[in-house]
């Protein structure tokens, strides 16, 4: 459980959230259901890139380093998630994780892919 000197329990495995504001108390389970639907819209969108690359062949617009930058936050996001509880975000955050690494591959192999081609004309 991580706690707050001053201000009691700020977040724990299930717990609640206290002392934010005068009697206030909120319940882990709502903002992790939030974060959680975030965490699944992304993974879903993200797919949306990963199904249009394949399909063109081509890497247009895109840079590789923001790409490997969100999958690392995604992985960090899946060890830290169990460590406060987020459940929901746990579990919606694994395809957001898999799918950024996914693309990530799909824009280096395609990335290489395209730069061979032209430098063999």
């Amino acid at each position: 459980m991580i706690t707050n000197n001053r201000n009691g329990t700020i977040a724990g495995i299930g717990g609640t959230i206290t002392g934010i504001g005068p009697g206030t108390r909120i319940d882990m389970i709502t903002p992790d259901l939030i974060n959680g639907l975030f965490e699944l819209a992304a993974g879903l969108l993200l797919s949306l890139n990963v199904r249009r690359l394949f399909r063109d062949k081509q890497v247009r617009g895109v840079c590789l380093l923001p790409v490997m930058l969100m999958a690392a936050w995604g992985y960090w996001n899946l060890f830290f998630y169990p460590i406060v509880g987020a459940t929901f975000s746990f579990l919606a955050g694994i395809p957001v994780a898999v799918v950024n690494t996914i693309w990530g591959i799909q824009i280096f192999y395609y990335g290489r892919r395209e730069k061979k081609e032209q430098e063999s004309k």
